[in-house]
């Protein structure tokens, strides 16, 4: 995350001027995750690394921001109650039990590819079908 903090009670302009900020960070930003700091130090912004987090664990906005983005991308500039902040996801792990294992979808793309064997031989036996009538 590239932030910068106000201080409670800032007058619009001055939001104004540390969205810019970040926005000419966020432009700024090539390369996703290895060039946060070098994007950050442009418009003087804080950088803060979360490491690796739950979505559950992070607060509004940033929970909505994070779910949007796919890896290496960096999100629109926001407000929070405690400054501007451009989201920048460095990787995404899917974990929990409705994931299905490597051997789980071997299995499934075999029995795929053994209906679509079976529906073939069928379609082939009925064209090669004679009907014969007394």
């Amino acid at each position: 995350e590239m932030t910068r903090k106000m201080v409670a009670g800032s007058d619009e302009a001055t939001w104004k001027r540390a969205e810019q900020a970040a926005r000419l960070s966020r432009d700024a930003l090539r390369n996703g995750c290895d060039g946060v700091t070098r994007a950050a130090q442009r418009s003087s912004l804080e950088v803060i690394d979360y490491g690796e987090i739950q979505d559950e664990d992070l607060g509004e906005p940033f929970r909505t921001q994070a779910l949007g983005l796919s890896k290496g991308q960096a999100s629109a500039v926001f407000r929070s109650d405690t400054g501007v902040h451009v989201m920048v996801l460095c990787d995404r792990e899917n974990t929990g039990s409705d994931i299905p294992t490597l051997e789980q979808l071997e299995d499934r793309l075999y029995d795929q590819e053994l209906a679509l064997i079976a529906r073939r031989y069928l379609r082939d036996i009925r064209r090669e079908a004679a009907i014969i009538q007394p």
